[in-house]
C-alpha cells in the first residue's frame, strides 16, 4: 500500500513541478497528436492566406502599371477578395 501512495505522491510532485515551471498539462495520446496537428494546420492556413493576399495585392498594382494607387488599399482589397474566395470554398465542404 505504501508503494501505491508513493507513486501517487510522485505523480503529484511531477505535476506540481510542471505547473511551477509554467508548463501546462498536456494531453497524451491521440488527443495530443490531434491538437498539435490542428495547430500546425492553422498556422499553415494563415501563412497561405497571407501569401495569397500578398500575391493578389501585387497583381492589383501590376494591372495599373505600378503607377499611383495606394499599397494599403491594394492589400485591403486583396484581403477582402481572398477572404471571399476562401469562404466560398469553405461553404462547399462538410
Amino acid at each position: 500500500m505504501k508503494r501505491d501512495n508513493d507513486a501517487v505522491a510522485g505523480r503529484s510532485r511531477l505535476q506540481d513541478d510542471a505547473v511551477a515551471a509554467g508548463a501546462a498539462a498536456r494531453p497524451r495520446g491521440a488527443a495530443a497528436k490531434g491538437r498539435r496537428r490542428r495547430g500546425g494546420n492553422e498556422a499553415s492556413a494563415a501563412a497561405s492566406r497571407r501569401e495569397m493576399i500578398a500575391t493578389a495585392a501585387y497583381f492589383r498594382a501590376e494591372r495599373r502599371g505600378f503607377q499611383g494607387g495606394d499599397p494599403a488599399e491594394d492589400w485591403l482589397q486583396a484581403e477582402a477578395d481572398v477572404d471571399r474566395l476562401l469562404e466560398t470554398q469553405h461553404q462547399g465542404r462538410p
